[in-house]
């Protein structure tokens, strides 16, 4: 098995009422590499938030933790989505063929 497509077939998103097309994911190698970048570093990034959330607890009111929580939580949101997203492709490709 190859590299994925990009874009890949499963981020092309047909609205069969409308005939609208739209991706849901990269379009160019260099936006996949960024976001393979980006799904690499979720691990650490996660544990990061988690580490700050624990220093708010004691400090509320701590300014930069929470400016550093902003930008963490900007970054992993998405990258949250499209784990789900695959996970739930995933899950679908293995269910059994009737």
């Amino acid at each position: 098995m190859g590299p994925e497509p990009v874009p890949h077939p499963d981020d092309v998103i047909i609205d069969y009422q409308t005939g609208a097309v739209r991706i849901d994911g990269p379009v160019m190698e260099e936006q996949k590499e960024a976001w393979d970048k980006l799904r690499s570093m979720w691990p650490k990034l996660e544990r990061e938030l988690m580490e700050i959330d624990k220093k708010l607890d004691s400090d509320p009111n701590n300014l930069s933790l929470r400016t550093r929580k902003k930008e963490l939580t900007k970054m992993v949101s998405p990258i949250r989505r499209d784990l789900a997203k695959r996970g739930l492709r995933d899950a679908i490709r293995a269910l059994p063929k009737k």
